[in-house]
């Protein structure tokens, strides 16, 4: 791995990939595989999701703490490097809308190896006396040209916490526009509940892989939350040249009382609480190796001294569910 540092941004470069992170945000900038972009903004946290009609009680409290206007700000960042093996980025973040403070506080790091893979570790502190969250998870933007999702998980159709039993766990795939379901009002939708692992393609079938540790909820879409909050009919929707990869820890339930007046089971519901997951990510081409081959191939541990006062690096093993 070879390294290109700047006074605002730094470029890690390995045999076939490149990532660029900019020390100002935090975030990724670009991720490149043989030469072919695969991101076009994130991962960044996400906890808004376009309501739903069972959301009409909810999204009143949701809206109150400004879940739908959240900005991020960036408060301290640090690269640290094992040799030539890996590069810890790690970078701590406030979560808020404006004129309401601080609603969480953010722990990311990116452990970026040699093999290709990236494992970003998210720790998430909310404040008190927030109200149960939209969803917690990463969302990331792609090029429209991957307009292909495959998942190892609950399908074929969408799946939600308290809506899984009629989903099959199985090996599914389609385009990213086949995810996207119709309702007569734009809403929340195409959610895969329970996924191992999950690969977002181009026609080539080059992209990106996302492996639980070791499971996650994934959705596609080629419409922004946004534009899908807003729209009144699918007719307002318009298709971007985008697509928009939701990976969450977990989602909201979907509930069963259309008025929304009647709350969903506090058994399924995201309360806000300190909250740690990880997803693994490697740029791969299915003329090489498919995704369920990767999801078995999972990289040698990393020789490295570790002082007192270090982080040590996350330790690649097979914690995926097969």
């Amino acid at each position: 791995m070879r390294v290109q540092e700047k006074l605002d941004s730094v470029k890690l470069i390995g045999n076939t990939y490149s990532i660029s992170v900019n020390k100002g945000s935090g975030l990724l900038t670009a991720y490149e595989y043989n030469g072919i972009s695969l991101l076009q903004s994130g991962p960044m946290v996400n906890i808004w999701r376009a309501t739903i009609d069972n959301d009409s009680r909810q999204s009143k409290e949701w809206k109150k703490a400004g879940f739908d206007a959240i900005q991020h700000r960036m408060d301290d960042f640090s690269i640290r490097f094992i040799e030539e093996q890996a590069a810890v980025i790690s970078v701590k973040s406030t979560l808020g809308a404006a004129g309401l403070g601080t609603c969480f506080n953010v722990w990311m790091t990116y452990s970026v190896y040699g093999s290709e893979d990236v494992i970003i570790t998210t720790r998430v502190l909310p404040k008190e006396g927030l109200p149960p969250l939209p969803r917690l998870g990463l969302q990331m933007i792609m090029p429209g040209t991957f307009d292909r999702l495959s998942w190892f998980g609950l399908g074929p159709h969408e799946c939600y916490i308290d809506r899984k039993v009629s989903g099959r766990l199985g090996v599914y795939g389609g385009t990213v526009q086949e995810q996207f379901v119709p309702y007569i009002k734009p809403q929340e939708n195409g959610n895969k509940a329970d996924a191992r692992w999950a690969a977002v393609t181009n026609a080539m079938g080059t992209g990106l892989y996302i492996g639980g540790m070791p499971t996650f909820d994934i959705s596609a879409s080629h419409y922004d939350v946004n534009q899908v909050a807003k729209a009144k009919h699918t007719t307002d929707l318009v298709r971007l040249n985008e697509t928009f990869v939701n990976m969450d820890y977990r989602q909201a339930p979907i509930g069963n009382h259309s008025c929304g007046e009647a709350p969903p089971l506090d058994c399924y519901m995201l309360h806000p609480e300190e909250t740690t997951f990880t997803l693994r990510f490697k740029p791969f081409s299915n003329r090489d190796i498919s995704p369920v081959q990767l999801n078995r191939r999972w990289p040698e541990p990393i020789a490295q001294e570790i002082s007192a006062s270090s982080t040590p690096i996350p330790t690649l093993k097979q914690e995926a569910i097969l």
